[in-house]
């Protein structure tokens, strides 16, 4: 670490990571443009990480972190000497190892020894990445534009306008090259910056996928993400600064999740306004959806909405068991049968590879409560053998199925009771045995 960078206070730290953080996400989709201003605007980005001295960005976030970073770069290949002093010659996506073509030897160089690499030689003079960063910033206009100064400057833009490759001239081409490299030698600060405020980041996985170039993370779902430590309020800091990024979005859903769960008993109105922000941010978020609709009919008892809710995560996610089964139950409870006897079916259907633990027992009790009596001696049966197995859905509230099973002339509706106590109850299943339907099963 330089030595004369100056003393940071913590809300000088923090600022500096945030902006570290929008450069990046700046840069990322810089070098996956085709727009020459696009383009153009990586020297701004690489200047500020790299070029500013002992004040450059990296330094100033880096001060905590001390990372040591490397930029995989592939080497030029030899070129025939007599045709160094007349050859204009730029190595493009040639040096970029993720520019996906087939795997080429690589080598690893730490930042003075990337930024001093040779890209490019212009009638014998060699240019490196430094000189095509600078040059773009400050002759270019990525900085500011101003007439070229210096050796390295002069001699690119003596070479300008005599190739053109794909409509771009060569130095602005090779700086997405460089911009790439550059990126994926950051990820490993962007990603400890992000874990440092709770932020989900999964580990690489083996096999990486290329996007346009980019090694990108896949393999990443919001069941696998971890409990989040950051505030929400800085994840939502962190969700504007980097838009696209699955690792902010996933541990933003994570939050709101978590957040919604712990306050809708106690303070009901913060858990619908937060549910209603969250899905307005996540509208096809299924547990977010599920967990919103069981809230509506269970604390707020607004049953419309809670239907409305339903429909809703089943359309963004027809596959689910549990929500099946939640909105069958609604449904039947509401004497909604021939649609709710329907949803039972698929939700139990599906729940063979589902050990979601209390839905079977959930879903038997219903099919036992609301099938046809003809059915209800396959229904008990099973029942009782996710039962005997231990399965239980603790606090689980079914007293409007049994009110609908005592309305529509079921004839165990004591014994329905005694079924839900032991399911959410914590009764002892035993107390089933003097019932001779069950002994039976």
């Amino acid at each position: 670490m330089p030595g004369d960078l100056k003393q940071m206070s913590d809300a000088e730290f923090a600022r500096d990571e945030r902006l570290f953080l929008k450069v990046v996400a700046d840069l990322d989709k810089r070098t996956l443009s085709e727009d020459d201003y696009q383009i153009l605007g990586i020297s701004l980005l690489l200047r500020q990480l790299f070029l500013d001295g002992s004040d450059s960005l990296i330094d100033r976030v880096n001060r905590k972190y001390r990372l040591k970073f490397t930029f995989e770069v592939v080497p030029p290949e030899a070129i025939d000497p007599n045709l160094l002093t007349v050859t204009t010659y730029w190595m493009q996506d040639e040096i970029d190892p993720y520019a996906g073509r087939a795997a080429r030897p690589t080598t690893a160089l730490n930042r003075n020894q990337f930024l001093a690499a040779t890209v490019g030689l212009i009638r014998g003079i060699p240019v490196t990445i430094k000189d095509v960063i600078l040059y773009e910033a400050h002759s270019v206009g990525g900085v500011h534009r101003s007439a070229p100064k210096g050796e390295p400057a002069k001699t690119i833009a003596d070479s300008e306008g005599i190739v053109s490759l794909e409509g771009c001239e060569p130095p602005l081409r090779q700086l997405k090259a460089i911009g790439n490299i550059a990126l994926k030698a950051l990820m490993p600060l962007r990603n400890e910056v992000l874990r440092r405020h709770g932020v989900n980041v999964p580990p690489p996985v083996a096999v990486s996928e290329k996007r346009r170039g980019r090694i990108v993370q896949s393999d990443v779902s919001l069941k696998s993400a971890r409990e989040d430590e950051a505030p929400i309020e800085l994840l939502k800091d962190f969700a504007k600064v980097m838009p696209d990024s699955v690792e902010i979005q996933l541990s933003l859903a994570k939050k709101y999740l978590s957040q919604t769960l712990a306050l809708q008993e106690t303070d009901p109105d913060t858990a619908d306004s937060l549910y209603r922000e969250a899905i307005a941010r996540f509208p096809r978020c299924a547990p977010l959806l599920g967990n919103y609709a069981l809230f509506l009919r269970n604390i707020r008892k607004d049953y419309d909405r809670a239907k409305e809710m339903y429909k809703r995560t089943i359309d963004a996610n027809p596959k689910n068991a549990n929500n099946l089964g939640n909105y069958a139950g609604l449904l039947l409870a509401r004497g909604g049968q021939a649609e709710g006897l329907k949803m039972l079916d698929s939700a139990i259907d599906l729940s063979k590879t589902d050990n979601t633990p209390g839905l079977h027992a959930e879903l038997w009790f219903y099919a036992f409560a609301h099938r046809p009596a003809k059915d209800r001696p396959e229904a008990l049966r099973n029942l009782k053998r996710v039962l005997k197995d231990g399965d239980r859905s603790p606090g689980w509230d079914v007293s409007a199925n049994i009110e609908r099973a005592r309305l529509d002339g079921h004839p165990d509706v004591e014994w329905l009771r005694k079924l839900a106590d032991v399911i959410s109850g914590g009764a002892d299943i035993e107390t089933l045995d003097a019932w001779d339907k069950w002994r039976e099963a």
